[in-house]
């Protein structure tokens, strides 16, 4: 049996709410509420698995009810009025587990409270796509930063260097570009291995490129 607590600030909506769940055999609906404010109270009491919580916007409010809910071991789902992307990411950084819209039908609801009831999340393809994006749009500005503070301990000979074999010279062919024996060349780029504590060639390039050093 999935403990399942409601709160919609519109009581219509939230006995509508009650009304989907009310005939699915493995779902109770433990308490149905208007009041947003009661949610994180009632919670911890009365031990649902999941809230069923109606947001309508990106608030300090509702992210911390969420935040208090979802802290207490209740998978929390939100209910928007559209697909409304920034608000989709807030209420997930706040601790939601899943997001459907109000205008979502019955079956998909409870499809959605079924998942969080065993533990998975309930977010649509395009939803889980967002996310993912954003994710990785996030990795590739932190490695870009680590990588360019990891530059930023090169001298400039080193930079140069760098520099060269992110364009994919050889030893040989940044001799001759700087103007220095290939003995010299190798002997920098130990340095660099160990300084940014890359193991090869390729994983140099790699942080050349993300630190912009083409760029420059």
């Amino acid at each position: 049996m999935i403990r399942v607590l409601v709160n919609d600030p519109d009581p219509l909506a939230s006995a509508g709410l009650r009304a989907v769940f009310d005939d699915v055999l493995d779902i109770e609906v433990i308490s149905d509420l208007d009041d947003p404010t009661q949610v994180d109270q009632i919670a911890p009491r009365a031990r649902p698995h999941v809230a069923v919580l109606s947001v309508t916007d990106s608030g300090r409010s509702s992210s911390a009810v969420i935040a208090r809910v979802s802290a207490a071991g209740v998978a929390v789902l939100t209910l928007t009025l559209d697909e409304d992307d920034g608000l989709l990411l807030s209420t997930l950084e706040s601790g939601a587990s899943g997001n459907r819209v109000k205008s979502a039908g019955p079956d998909e609801l409870v499809r959605a409270v079924r998942s969080l009831g065993q533990g998975r999340t309930a977010l649509s393809d395009r939803q889980s796509r967002i996310l993912l994006d954003g994710w990785l749009r996030n990795r590739r500005r932190v490695e870009s930063l680590e990588a360019q503070r990891a530059a930023g301990l090169l001298t400039l000979r080193e930079r140069e260097i760098v520099r060269a074999v992110t364009r994919g010279r050889t030893n040989r062919q940044i001799a001759v570009e700087l103007h220095c024996a290939p003995s010299t060349v190798k002997a920098h780029l130990a340095t660099v291995f160990t300084r940014l504590g890359v193991a090869n060639r390729v994983e140099l390039a790699i942080l050349g490129l993300r630190a912009g050093l083409l760029d420059d």
